[in-house]
Protein backbone atom coordinates (compact mmCIF):
# COMPACT_ATOMS: atom_id res chain seq x y z
CA UNK A 1 0.00 0.00 0.00
CA UNK A 2 1.34 3.42 -0.90
CA UNK A 3 0.38 6.67 0.77
CA UNK A 4 1.87 10.15 0.71
CA UNK A 5 4.41 8.67 3.11
CA UNK A 6 5.68 6.02 0.68
CA UNK A 7 5.46 2.27 0.65
CA UNK A 8 4.57 0.05 3.58
CA UNK A 9 6.24 -2.99 1.97
CA UNK A 10 9.07 -4.85 3.65
CA UNK A 11 10.40 -1.53 4.90
CA UNK A 12 8.12 -1.45 7.91
CA UNK A 13 6.61 1.80 9.12
CA UNK A 14 5.92 4.59 6.65
CA UNK A 15 8.67 7.13 6.11
CA UNK A 16 7.96 10.56 4.67
CA UNK A 17 9.63 10.39 1.26
CA UNK A 18 7.64 13.15 -0.43
CA UNK A 19 7.76 16.23 1.78
CA UNK A 20 6.29 19.41 0.35
CA UNK A 21 9.61 21.20 -0.21
CA UNK A 22 11.02 21.29 -3.75
CA UNK A 23 14.37 20.07 -2.37
CA UNK A 24 12.73 16.75 -1.56
CA UNK A 25 11.38 16.13 -5.07
CA UNK A 26 12.32 12.98 -6.95
CA UNK A 27 14.72 14.97 -9.13
CA UNK A 28 16.45 16.43 -6.08
CA UNK A 29 16.65 12.96 -4.54
CA UNK A 30 18.20 11.65 -7.76
CA UNK A 31 20.79 14.44 -7.61
CA UNK A 32 21.68 13.60 -3.99
CA UNK A 33 21.84 9.91 -4.88
CA UNK A 34 24.23 10.59 -7.78
CA UNK A 35 26.43 12.61 -5.41
CA UNK A 36 26.93 9.68 -3.01
CA UNK A 37 27.96 7.06 -5.56
CA UNK A 38 31.76 6.91 -5.52
CA UNK A 39 33.24 7.73 -8.94
CA UNK A 40 35.30 4.55 -8.79
CA UNK A 41 32.20 2.34 -8.36
CA UNK A 42 30.07 1.07 -11.17
CA UNK A 43 26.31 1.34 -10.81
CA UNK A 44 26.18 -2.47 -10.69
CA UNK A 45 28.74 -2.55 -7.89
CA UNK A 46 26.98 0.15 -5.90
CA UNK A 47 23.60 -1.56 -6.32
CA UNK A 48 25.17 -4.79 -5.06
CA UNK A 49 26.73 -2.96 -2.07
CA UNK A 50 23.32 -1.53 -1.19
CA UNK A 51 21.42 -4.76 -1.83
CA UNK A 52 19.06 -3.44 -4.50
CA UNK A 53 18.58 -4.32 -8.14
CA UNK A 54 20.37 -2.36 -10.84
CA UNK A 55 17.05 -1.44 -12.53
CA UNK A 56 15.75 -0.01 -9.23
CA UNK A 57 18.90 2.07 -8.78
CA UNK A 58 18.66 3.35 -12.37
CA UNK A 59 14.99 4.26 -11.82
CA UNK A 60 15.90 6.31 -8.75
CA UNK A 61 18.78 8.00 -10.59
CA UNK A 62 16.46 8.99 -13.42
CA UNK A 63 13.75 10.13 -10.95
CA UNK A 64 11.38 7.56 -12.45
CA UNK A 65 10.18 5.86 -9.27
CA UNK A 66 9.61 6.21 -5.55
CA UNK A 67 11.89 4.65 -2.98
CA UNK A 68 10.94 2.64 0.10
CA UNK A 69 12.15 3.20 3.63
CA UNK A 70 14.24 0.02 3.70
CA UNK A 71 15.95 1.09 0.47
CA UNK A 72 16.62 4.58 1.81
CA UNK A 73 18.18 3.10 4.93
CA UNK A 74 20.35 0.73 2.88
CA UNK A 75 21.45 3.53 0.52
CA UNK A 76 22.30 5.85 3.41
CA UNK A 77 24.17 3.11 5.28
CA UNK A 78 26.21 2.10 2.22
CA UNK A 79 27.19 5.70 1.47
CA UNK A 80 27.72 6.90 5.05
CA UNK A 81 25.12 9.65 4.87
CA UNK A 82 22.21 10.63 7.07
CA UNK A 83 18.95 9.08 5.86
CA UNK A 84 17.01 12.32 6.42
CA UNK A 85 19.44 14.18 4.17
CA UNK A 86 19.19 11.53 1.46
CA UNK A 87 15.39 11.38 1.62
CA UNK A 88 14.58 15.06 2.07
CA UNK A 89 17.73 17.13 1.68
CA UNK A 90 17.59 18.12 5.36
CA UNK A 91 20.53 17.89 7.71
CA UNK A 92 24.26 17.60 7.34
CA UNK A 93 24.57 14.82 4.78
CA UNK A 94 27.72 12.88 5.63
CA UNK A 95 27.78 11.15 8.99
CA UNK A 96 30.61 12.12 11.32
CA UNK A 97 33.63 10.00 10.45
CA UNK A 98 32.26 9.02 7.03
CA UNK A 99 34.83 9.33 4.31
CA UNK A 100 37.74 9.06 6.73
CA UNK A 101 40.65 7.02 5.44
CA UNK A 102 41.68 3.90 7.33
CA UNK A 103 45.43 4.46 7.03
CA UNK A 104 46.25 0.95 8.26
CA UNK A 105 44.06 -0.60 5.56
CA UNK A 106 45.40 1.79 2.91
CA UNK A 107 48.96 0.90 3.87
CA UNK A 108 48.14 -2.82 3.62
CA UNK A 109 46.54 -2.29 0.20
CA UNK A 110 49.55 -0.36 -1.12
CA UNK A 111 51.91 -3.03 0.24
CA UNK A 112 49.74 -5.70 -1.38
CA UNK A 113 50.00 -3.93 -4.73
CA UNK A 114 53.81 -3.73 -4.43
CA UNK A 115 54.00 -7.41 -3.46
CA UNK A 116 51.85 -8.37 -6.43
CA UNK A 117 53.75 -6.24 -8.97
CA UNK A 118 57.31 -7.05 -7.81
CA UNK A 119 57.66 -10.76 -8.67
CA UNK A 120 55.73 -10.25 -11.91
CA UNK A 121 57.95 -7.32 -12.93
CA UNK A 122 54.81 -5.31 -13.62
CA UNK A 123 55.05 -1.54 -13.71
CA UNK A 124 51.74 0.28 -13.41
CA UNK A 125 51.37 3.87 -14.52
CA UNK A 126 50.51 6.14 -11.58
CA UNK A 127 46.88 6.56 -12.67
CA UNK A 128 46.41 2.78 -12.97
CA UNK A 129 48.14 2.18 -9.63
CA UNK A 130 45.89 4.81 -8.01
CA UNK A 131 42.74 3.33 -9.53
CA UNK A 132 43.79 -0.15 -8.42
CA UNK A 133 44.46 1.14 -4.89
CA UNK A 134 41.02 2.80 -4.74
CA UNK A 135 39.21 -0.30 -6.01
CA UNK A 136 40.98 -2.66 -3.62
CA UNK A 137 40.63 -0.24 -0.69
CA UNK A 138 36.88 0.21 -1.25
CA UNK A 139 36.37 -3.53 -1.64
CA UNK A 140 38.35 -4.35 1.51
CA UNK A 141 36.69 -1.55 3.50
CA UNK A 142 33.32 -3.24 2.88
CA UNK A 143 34.52 -6.68 3.99
CA UNK A 144 35.54 -7.35 7.57
CA UNK A 145 38.01 -10.15 6.82
CA UNK A 146 39.03 -9.14 3.32
CA UNK A 147 41.78 -11.08 1.58
CA UNK A 148 43.93 -8.15 0.46
CA UNK A 149 46.37 -10.18 -1.70
CA UNK A 150 43.42 -11.94 -3.36
CA UNK A 151 41.63 -8.64 -3.98
CA UNK A 152 44.80 -7.09 -5.40
CA UNK A 153 45.29 -10.05 -7.74
CA UNK A 154 41.65 -9.97 -8.87
CA UNK A 155 41.54 -6.23 -9.54
CA UNK A 156 45.11 -6.02 -10.91
CA UNK A 157 44.15 -8.31 -13.76
CA UNK A 158 41.52 -5.74 -14.68
CA UNK A 159 44.02 -2.89 -14.49
CA UNK A 160 46.45 -4.43 -16.98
Amino acid sequence: MTSRYGSRGSGGAPFPVRPASPEASLAAFAKRLRSIIPPSRTLEGFAKDVGVSLPALKDWLSAASERRRDNLLALARAAGVEVQWLACGEGAGRKPGAGEIDTELLSAVLSGIEEWCGPRRVTLKPEKRARLAVLVYEYCALKEDADIPGAVARYARLAL
